[in-house]
């Protein structure tokens, strides 16, 4: 579905149901949720849905019971009833390996790289891709102190957080034995033993 809030016509198209058809939300239980045809649906309360013959089923008030929720991880689909669970827990319910790299995907490119401690909110989109497996972290050096980091390129506004170096100072690399100073904008190229210096910038804050 293209949005969260989708008429439950649209749904009922998607799904080639004919207009005698009753769309029904999946809270397994004996009080299930029929929606009504001019009505919209939340798909961040429940995405998963049955039909009956409309002439089968009659308006009812909802049970208490949490309705479904699929998530699906490269187009293959697994049923939850939890809204919010940490990554790990997603990766072992679809039994992917606990470094699998996992990509949420919203509307490229805006699409989010998911944080390996993160919480998944199933509100916050239930569609993911895997990226094959986390690069394993490579050491760098910012004042004297070591830091596992991913390889790859990194802003030097994120290794200065990294390196818990205050926003106002400049960060330098020591290559050689030569100083190069790094604007802010800039990225680095991370392989593993790059050192990092900060100072005070000269004249005064940025």
């Amino acid at each position: 579905m293209p949005r969260q809030h989708v008429p439950v016509a649209v749904v009922k198209a998607q799904a080639g149901l004919a207009a005698d058809q009753a769309l029904i939300r999946d809270h397994n239980s004996p009080r299930d949720a029929v929606l009504d045809d001019a009505a919209a649906v939340d798909l961040a309360q429940g995405n998963v849905f049955y039909s009956r013959p409309r002439c089968d089923v009659t308006p009812q008030e909802v049970g208490g019971d949490p309705a479904k929720m699929a998530i699906a991880i490269d187009d293959r689909f697994e049923l939850t009833l939890l809204v919010e669970q940490p990554l790990e827990a997603l990766l072992g319910l679809f039994a992917l390996p606990p470094d699998t790299r996992l990509v949420r995907d919203c509307e490229s490119p805006s699409d989010e790289h998911v944080a390996p401690k993160a919480i998944l909110r199933f509100k916050d989109g239930p569609v993911f891709y895997t990226r094959g497996h986390a690069e394993k972290p490579v050491e760098i050096t910012i004042d004297d102190k070591k830091y596992p980091v991913r390889p790859g390129k990194h802003s030097v506004a994120e290794l200065k957080k990294i390196g818990g170096v205050a926003a106002a100072d400049e960060l330098v690399q020591i290559v050689n034995d030569k100083i190069t100073p790094l604007p802010d904008d800039t990225e680095v190229c991370i392989a593993g033993g790059e050192v990092f210096v900060s100072h005070p910038r000269k004249g005064g804050s940025s």
